[in-house]
């Protein structure tokens, strides 16, 4: 994992989600946290509400995609992110299961960092596969490069067999 020091790095992907309570209200809210105590917001995706993962018990998500420019490691960065789930009032995650939550903060990509770990895996896994982040991404950085894959955002999502509906709001 490359970790940052006094550089910059500009190509830092978060996935924000919510579905529960006032779901705009609580993007906006994280997007002003991040730009307060992660770095510059560089880009920010339109809100899309899509339909959710795992289960007809899931309300529908507003999700979308910001680019930001940050000092912070790989590791701080989710790090700093739990804590703004935490601070929105989402509850401790439970790995790998569907569930309604206030928000979500994913690191999708860290620059070109490509990583496996117990708490952290970038590029994002599955990614690849869910237009609720592909759609968003689509917007901002079409042309981005997944470091794995060796495909373009727009060329992974025109080749997604996602069919969940993704609606601009």
């Amino acid at each position: 994992m490359v970790l940052q020091d006094d550089k910059w790095n500009d190509k830092v992907f978060l996935g924000l989600g919510s579905n529960q309570g006032d779901c705009e209200e609580n993007l906006a809210l994280a997007r002003e946290i991040i730009a307060r105590e992660l770095g510059e917001v560089l880009k920010i995706s339109s809100v899309y509400q899509t339909e959710a993962w795992g289960g007809d018990h899931l309300n529908v998500f507003f999700n979308q995609v910001v680019q930001i420019k940050t000092t912070f490691s790989a590791m701080e960065l989710l790090s700093r992110c739990l804590e703004i789930e935490k601070k929105q009032g989402r509850k401790t995650r439970i790995a790998d299961q569907y569930e309604n939550r206030i928000i979500d903060i994913d690191v999708l990509f860290y620059g070109n960092c490509c990583s496996k770990g117990i708490k952290l895996t970038l590029p994002h896994p599955r990614l690849s596969e869910r237009n609720f982040v592909l759609v968003p991404m689509a917007e901002i950085a079409g042309n981005f490069i997944h470091p794995l894959l060796h495909k373009s955002i727009k060329d992974l999502l025109k080749e997604s067999r996602d069919d969940k509906k993704t609606i601009k709001i």
